[in-house]
């Protein structure tokens, strides 16, 4: 018996009451990927164009050359949100139209599933994650400089705070990121690489693409431990849905972050970034001690090799 999937192989030898014994195929994975960035580039693109649309109206195409003019275009509030949403939404559209052609369901296939984990650990590792990024980054800062797109995206952030737009901005920043970049990496790259070596192998080759779709060397290098600790829990829970959370939760605290520190003096810092501060150590901290010591209590992964459709 044989089953037409351009994204699987079957293997007839190892049948198993009568269903194919399927592993994903390798090509898939890094075509998808590699169209997942083509797409998000080519929609960045597009969202300056429909950032200056919305910013300025019609407009002269010839005001693209002037970085004055697309810069003011793209950091405004609304033209900011048309930067962040348009090509992550894009760079998704290789993912369901590869999961629509498997055997696998549809949500099995992404990983869209409830999970073992109770809510409450769901919670949990989100809140611990913010704790892995600023580790990360304080490891990362001593031997490389300060990233200068997260410099500038911090000051953008503190103008579109005193600008009103601090409460939707780290929400878009938090939802957009957390929904679709967690469908394409660990949803569709690490489920997939899981089923056809082991979650470790599965979990490290995510968070090495997760990290290079940052394009900036210092950012790609402090994210990719934030990208195991993502791939670790959504391989624990058996769900995308808790790497989803944490992920929104970590940006939108970034946000926050970033907008209420930006040109503060080291020294003297105020109350809110205080209490942020507080949040992501201690809070972090006892989150993740919660995550590692009751995680075991809800079941195992899911199997790391072959699986039967």
């Amino acid at each position: 018996m044989t089953v037409d999937d351009p994204e699987n192989e079957v293997l007839e030898s190892e049948l198993v009451e009568d269903a194919p014994v399927i592993r994903p195929r390798l090509w898939p994975i890094f075509a998808v990927s590699l169209a997942a960035l083509v797409l998000y580039i080519v929609f960045a693109g597009l969202a300056i164009v429909v950032a200056a649309l919305v910013t300025h109206g019609p407009f002269n195409p010839l005001q693209l050359r002037d970085r004055e003019f697309v810069t003011s275009a793209t950091q405004t509030g609304l033209g900011f949100f048309c930067m962040v949403v348009i090509p992550q939404i894009a760079m998704t559209i290789p993912v369901w139209i590869a999961a629509s052609r498997s055997v696998e369901p549809f949500r099995e296939r992404l990983q869209l599933l409830r999970g073992h984990w109770p809510i409450g650990l769901w919670v949990c590792a989100a809140i611990a994650t913010p704790l892995v990024g600023v580790i990360s980054a304080s490891l990362f800062s001593r031997f490389l400089p300060e990233s200068e797109n997260l410099v500038e995206l911090s000051g953008l952030f503190q103008k579109l705070s005193e600008a009103g737009w601090l409460i939707p901005l780290a929400l878009v920043i938090g939802a957009t990121p957390g929904v679709c970049e967690e469908i394409l990496f660990r949803g569709y790259i690490q489920t997939r690489v899981t089923k056809r070596w082991n979650g470790a192998i599965g979990i490290l080759i995510a968070s090495v693409l997760f990290a290079a779709f940052h394009m900036d060397l210092v950012h790609s290098l402090s994210v990719f431990p934030l990208g195991v600790w993502l791939g670790w829990i959504c391989y624990q829970s058996g769900s995308v849905f808790p790497a989803m959370l944490a992920h929104f939760y970590n940006n939108a605290i970034s946000v926050f972050a970033a907008a209420l520190a930006a040109g503060m003096d080291p020294e003297k810092p105020t109350v809110a970034v205080g209490a942020i501060s507080m949040l992501i150590l201690v809070g972090g901290a006892t989150a993740m001690a919660t995550t590692l010591l009751r995680f075991r209590r809800y079941g195992a992964a899911a199997p790391a090799t072959e699986f039967v459709a």
